[in-house]
Formats: structure tokens, sequence, C-alpha cells
């Protein structure tokens, strides 16, 4: 995801005259690379999540660090690509963001403008 967005805001960068050439070759890097690699990670990890449905990112019946590094990620993914997201995806952030200890670091800590909660 950080590379589509380098790729996107670099053709600005670029003289006036050279603009269309460099978007040109940025958007077909993204296309060709970037998406790709996007959608091979987003069907490993909803692949993960299907082997245990309904549960968190380990298995088990509380979540663990494996899903305090995992949800941002696919919140981020859920909210901010372009690529079809699984439903599995949309359930696992749900569930994180139905726990009250997630409602609790909302209430302290302010809104949280990177996911659509």
């Amino acid at each position: 995801v950080v590379w589509r967005l380098i790729l996107t805001i670099t053709p600005g960068r670029f003289p006036f005259i050279v603009r269309p050439i460099a978007r040109g070759i940025c958007n077909t890097l993204v296309t060709r690379m970037i998406d790709n690699r996007l959608a091979q990670n987003r069907d490993l990890i909803e692949d993960h999540l299907k082997k245990y449905p309904g549960g968190w990112f380990a298995g088990g019946s509380e979540p663990t660090a494996a899903d305090f590094l995992m949800i941002f990620p696919i919140e981020i993914f859920a909210s901010h690509t372009h690529i079809p997201v699984p439903d599995s995806f949309e359930v696992y952030v749900k569930m994180v963001h139905d726990r009250p200890a997630y409602k609790r670091a909302l209430e302290k800590g302010g809104s949280y403008a990177y996911a659509k909660p």
C-alpha cells in the first residue's frame, strides 16, 4: 500500500511537461506489480482467516499479539484499496471494533482516521 501511495504521488513531483510520461510509467508499475502483490497478500490472509471462521487470527477464543499486529493492515486494506475485499476481512474488522477494549481505547485516544470503524 505504501508503494502504491509513493507511485501515485511521484508523477506530481516531475516537471509539468514530463508528468504525463511519469504518470503512465507509475500507473503501469502499480497495475503490473503492486496490485498483483496486494491481491496475493489478500488471498493469503483470506485463506488464513477461513481456517478460523469467527475466531481470532491465531485461532483462539481471545485475541493474541498476532491480532494486534494484523488488525491495522487488514483495516487499511479493507478501507483504502480498490482491490475487492473479501467478506472475511470485514467480519474480522467488525469483530475487533466491537470489542469493549477497542471502544475504550477510542474514547481515551480520540478518533481514528486510518480506517472506517
